[in-house]
């Protein structure tokens, strides 16, 4: 039972943090996308260039990226700029599913730590017999007993 317990816990927690790192490189999109935004009709192809090769410094896949340039209409102006903002509304929408999921996720962590809390705290043999006065109590975590909140 345990072992079933550490293992949900493991799952959510690797969840989580996979869904953390997908929120931090979309930051990283977002701010790369606002900045070519912000300049309007005035941005050019190898402002959209540069920002890419910028966010495959941060990780995102080149291949990803190369696809996405694939869509970029040729020239500026208008058209470029026009290009720009509906990726950045795309970034927004996929930031706002992430959270949506990152949320679901923590909520999932946390009460997958507290099942395992609770059934360590169930089997522990501290759990069925009285305390002398001075030890700790039976809710107090054994230093061998791993720290599923960690």
């Amino acid at each position: 039972m345990q072992a079933a317990l550490q293992a949900a816990h493991g799952k959510s927690s690797a969840m989580f943090q996979q869904l953390q790192q997908s929120r931090k490189m979309l930051d990283a999109v977002r701010s790369k996308l606002d900045s070519l935004t912000s300049k309007g009709d005035v941005v050019t192809p190898e402002d959209v260039i540069k920002a890419a090769g910028d966010l495959t410094a941060h990780g995102l896949d080149p291949k990803a990226l190369a696809q996405l340039l694939s869509t970029m209409p040729e020239g500026g102006g208008m058209g470029l700029a026009a290009w720009v903002q509906q990726q950045d509304e795309m970034a927004k929408q996929r930031e706002m599913a992430v959270d949506q999921q990152l949320g679901g996720a923590a909520h999932q962590q946390g009460v997958d730590a507290m099942h395992l809390l609770m059934h360590q705290h169930m089997t522990s043999p501290k759990a069925s017999s009285p305390q002398p006065s001075g030890q700790p109590s039976a809710g107090t975590p054994s230093p061998q007993q791993p720290n599923p909140l960690m």
